[in-house]
């Protein structure tokens, strides 16, 4: 179901490739959603699947300048997401996640979007101000102060190694404003070669930090808060929305939600909150625990890494069936 035109011609773009399957994460897209349409005043590509689809399609047809979708042609979430981002003539592109709500007293829009372009920013940070504070406050002291509302680092192989001292935090990840070639070059990759998440999630996306494969880019962060996590503290406790008061709602359920429910994966991670959570088996050293977990990770990994062939030759098919009907 498609519901209202989007014009292509914006120089940005918020898309959303999103799984709604309860209540909750209804509510909270409803209020993330229109927040950020209207920041960016930018046009709205949503690609919605789960049980409530027809739910948030049925909101978003309340909404100007928004295209909303239903369901998925491509099994791999990046295909898909190539897929509709390909023909777009967007240069920026947001990944909405509907957990993530936009901040009190955000940068000003217009002049931020001016500086991704006047500073050629491949990848720029939109949320976890907290947890890039320490890259943000050692990339001002190398380069300076500057009057810009964001702190844009050129970001190599030769100095890579020392920003990592500073702190371990992905460059390439989902909270992210994207340049759009840039943006499909990475979705079209075959990287990381070893899959430690399922190939159908959305964050299968991510790079890890010692990745080096795309460099040389310009990396951005927002100086002040843009966006906030809601219900997640993410290695920094109260950082969250809902930890600061600022979102009223019900925290989701946490756990490892980067995995297929029928897949490997899920039942190492059953194991790993068995070994380290609230409810451990007492009187396991540590190394016989971390001997353990590599034992119960590494057979998903592998399960990851074949399945990703089997489903890229699936999806190159899918592709080339959709590519004579033009859709």
């Amino acid at each position: 179901m498609t519901i209202n035109s989007v014009p292509q011609n914006s120089s940005f773009l918020v898309y959303g490739n999103i799984l709604i399957n309860d209540q909750l994460k209804f509510e909270t897209l409803k209020y993330t959603l229109p927040q950020w349409a209207n920041y960016w005043k930018s046009p709205v590509f949503l690609r919605v699947r789960g049980e409530y689809s027809e739910a948030v399609a049925d909101f978003c047809a309340n909404m100007e300048n928004v295209e909303c979708v239903q369901g998925a042609a491509y099994r791999q979430w990046r295909m898909q997401t190539w897929w509709d981002l390909r023909r777009k003539d967007s240069r920026f592109v947001m990944l909405f996640l509907e957990d993530h709500m936009l901040a009190k007293s955000p940068p000003d829009s217009s002049v931020l979007l001016q500086e991704l372009v006047a500073h050629e920013v491949k990848v720029f940070q939109y949320s976890w101000n907290a947890q890039y504070q320490k890259i943000s406050r050692y990339v001002q002291d190398a380069l300076g102060s500057t009057n810009d509302l964001g702190v844009y680092l050129p970001l190599s192989r030769q100095n890579r190694n020392e920003i990592l001292k500073i702190d371990t935090r992905c460059f390439i990840s989902m909270t992210s404003v994207f340049e759009v070639d840039f943006f499909l070059r990475i979705l079209k990759s075959s990287r990381p070669f070893v899959r430690k998440l399922d190939p159908r999630a959305p964050y299968s996306l991510e790079q890890k930090p010692e990745s080096t494969w795309y460099l040389p880019i310009v990396f951005g962060v927002s100086k002040s808060e843009l966006g906030i996590c809601i219900d997640d503290d993410n290695t920094i406790a109260g950082s969250s929305a809902i930890s600061r008061g600022l979102y009223l709602g019900d925290r989701s359920p946490r756990g490892e939600n980067h995995h297929a429910k029928a897949s490997l994966m899920s039942l190492a991670w059953k194991g790993k909150e068995k070994l380290y959570g609230k409810s451990s088996i007492p009187f396991i050293p540590l190394s016989l625990k971390m001997f353990l977990t590599r034992f119960i990770s590494w057979p998903t990994y592998f399960s990851y890494s074949i399945q990703f062939l089997v489903l890229k030759f699936m999806d190159s098919l899918t592709r080339r069936r959709m590519e004579k009907i033009d859709i």
